[in-house]
């Protein structure tokens, strides 16, 4: 197993910016670009992971060579293994908290750890140890973009001020408690590293509060953002250069695009969410529900690829780049028969032309992975 050094430096970033964020500017063709759905396929190299009814699967995007997995829906890795397994990364519960308010017991709540799932087995590794130190993970994280799986994005919020332990139990005062910014965080740990030690029957040894607080960059939220503590969804740049994260309130989301060596805000996108990177760090396809739309890094713009169409294609949501950037997958609500509104899979080029009803691929679509 690699040593913790061999791991590399945990970078942290705590959410926010230290300028003003500039308005991303819209671009584009303005009505969606494409035809509105064809019937033609094509051959795509990869795989494309998606969830239905709980069950994770892998295919072909046409919906062939589908295989269940016996892993959860969250992300998986790019590189498949020697037996054709994936590592799929997951927030898991694994132990209570208790509870105080005023000096009197109130409940329990249940703490999370990150862990790697096996695709083929169902194997669980767990790779951080979080919860006695108060880092509260939220309920994503990613594997590196950078095509090898390098690291792991995630985002945590640091309560470890208000924990104690009572009677031998872990503990948290919530009687002033105030929520903290979320963390945006880099586990030092590849799937290749879980894969080996795995492999071999080691354990991988877990990261802590101590490992992930080495580095840490405070900034100040987003101006005019509905952000106030929780950020999902937080993925670099395929050269590390540049991130971006979903700032979370309650039922609302804002696209922040930010520069990794400063903290600096590149852009805030309204109302923009499930974010996706193309392989050459170029651009940001992401979805606000009505649209897909793009981000392009270099010169600030915003396109749309496709819009909503009343009555026939609502609700887009979570695109994914192809393996190779010529395609996007996403899925929507289609009508049907009746007022029903199943969601499907769609595609189309990566310029929004193209596009295709994959109308017998219903789920919703994680990752585009190599295959």
């Amino acid at each position: 197993m690699a040593s913790r050094s061999r791991l590399g430096l945990v970078v942290i970033l705590l959410l926010a910016l230290i300028t003003p964020p500039v308005q991303a500017k819209k671009g584009g063709n303005g009505n969606g670009g494409g035809d509105d759905g064809g019937t033609t396929i094509p051959d795509i190299s990869g795989e494309v992971v998606f969830s239905v009814d709980g069950v994770t699967y892998e295919g072909k995007v046409d919906a062939s060579a589908v295989h269940p997995t016996l892993a959860p829906a969250t992300d998986p890795s790019n590189l498949s293994f020697a037996g054709g397994e994936r590592w799929y990364l997951s927030v898991e519960e694994v132990g209570t908290v208790a509870v105080y308010e005023n000096g009197e017991f109130d409940s329990f709540i249940g703490w999370t750890e990150l862990f790697a799932v096996n695709s083929l087995t169902g194997d669980r590794i767990q790779l951080t140890d979080f919860a006695g130190d108060g880092l509260w993970l939220n309920d994503s994280a990613k594997w590196a973009r950078d095509g090898q799986d390098s690291y792991i994005c995630c985002s945590v919020n640091d309560y470890s001020q208000y924990m104690f332990v009572q009677d031998g139990i872990l503990s948290v005062d919530v009687t002033n408690l105030v929520d903290p910014p979320s963390t945006l965080t880099l586990v030092p740990i590849s799937s290749m590293e879980v894969d080996q030690a795995y492999d071999i029957g080691m354990q991988i040894p877990t990261v802590t509060r101590l490992d992930v607080l080495e580095l840490n960059h405070q900034v100040l939220p987003p101006q005019d953002s509905s952000y106030q503590g929780v950020a999902k969804e937080f993925q670099l740049s395929p050269d590390g250069v540049t991130g971006v994260y979903t700032a979370y309130q309650f039922i609302y989301y804002d696209l922040v695009v930010f520069d990794v060596a400063t903290g600096g805000v590149i852009a805030f996108i309204p109302n923009g969410r499930d974010p996706c990177w193309s392989p050459d760090g170029s651009k940001i396809v992401y979805s606000d529900r009505d649209t897909i739309s793009t981000f392009d890094v270099a010169s600030g713009a915003t396109a749309i690829l496709k819009e909503r169409i009343d009555r026939e294609l609502i609700n887009l949501y979570a695109p994914e780049y192809s393996p190779g950037g010529e395609y996007i997958v996403f899925s929507a609500q289609v009508k049907a028969k009746g007022n029903s509104y199943p969601s499907q899979r769609q595609l189309m080029r990566s310029d929004g032309t193209d596009h295709v009803h994959l109308s017998d691929a219903i789920g919703y679509p994680i990752r585009w992975v190599s295959e």
